[in-house]
């Protein structure tokens, strides 16, 4: 039993280093640094930059995402496991008392760690009307207080954190820095919960569920990033994300610049 560990072992991470191969893991953290996500910053995000831009000014649904709620699961470990598995059904799970093993060739090795790859998805929690606390109040002075409210939740969280989000991963890959990181990874939670907290005018409570959807995604993408060392399959697919994260964030930011200034000037 303890050889067959060892073998199975040896194997999974003869695999693993197949697979940063694959994936063009440079050395160091692990990751090549992603793009720099659309321009997202720490201000931006709070989505309170009161800035009218009109390129694009309708509410654009949250990337699509059919997966179960809160795994954790480690993508890096599943992936391991497939492939010892797969050795383990070629050697005809080493019951033979042989000292030779058979592997697969680096190309079918490689096909089947490309495709087990490929098969992975981020899993994100969605947040519905029935997570938020709609009031059927829709005057001006509830809108205003709305507004309000979201300008609270952005000055408590961001108030002394102004640090861009490229900046942030920039000093994670090539600084080796994990500190802004974690940090901006807990001031994602805090605006989950602050939002899903306050009171929401009916007609602006499509907008508030895609921008606390929004945050969520913010939560687990940067959240895996981070997480780098445990699980680098699941950081590379969060990398992925970032530029579609800066895209929406600025599309949520457009929406409620124009309906600001549709609000205050009448």
């Amino acid at each position: 039993m303890r050889k067959r560990k060892a073998i199975s072992a040896a194997i999974v991470l003869g695999g693993l280093v197949l697979f940063a191969v694959i994936i063009n893991l440079p050395a160091g953290n692990g990751v090549q640094k992603p793009p720099n996500g659309g321009g997202d910053t720490a201000g931006l995000d709070s989505g309170l930059q009161f800035q009218v831009n009109q390129n694009r000014n309708t509410v654009t649904n949250p990337t699509p995402t059919d997966v179960k709620q809160g795994s954790t699961d480690n993508l890096t470990d599943q992936l391991a496991q497939a492939l010892s598995q797969n050795v383990l059904q070629i050697n005809n799970g080493f019951n033979q008392g042989t000292s030779t093993i058979t592997l697969p060739s680096s190309d079918s090795l490689g096909n089947a760690i490309g495709q087990a790859a490929s098969d992975q998805k981020l899993q994100f929690r969605i947040f519905s009307e029935k997570d938020i606390r709609i009031n059927s109040d829709n005057s001006f002075a509830a809108q205003i207080a709305y507004l309000e409210s979201l300008k609270n939740i952005s000055d408590k969280n961001f108030g002394k954190f102004k640090t861009p989000i490229v900046d942030i991963l920039s000093n994670f890959f090539d600084k080796n820095d994990s500190a802004l990181l974690a940090k901006y990874v807990g001031i994602a939670q805090n605006e989950i919960n602050d939002l899903l907290a306050i009171k929401v005018p009916a007609q602006l409570s499509a907008w508030h569920l895609q921008n606390i959807n929004l945050w969520e995604k913010k939560s687990v993408v940067y959240k895996a990033i981070l997480d780098l060392n445990d699980d680098p399959l699941k950081a590379a697919l969060a990398i992925q994300q970032v530029n579609g994260i800066g895209q929406e964030n600025d599309n949520l930011q457009n929406v409620l610049n124009s309906y600001l200034k549709k609000l205050t000037t009448g």
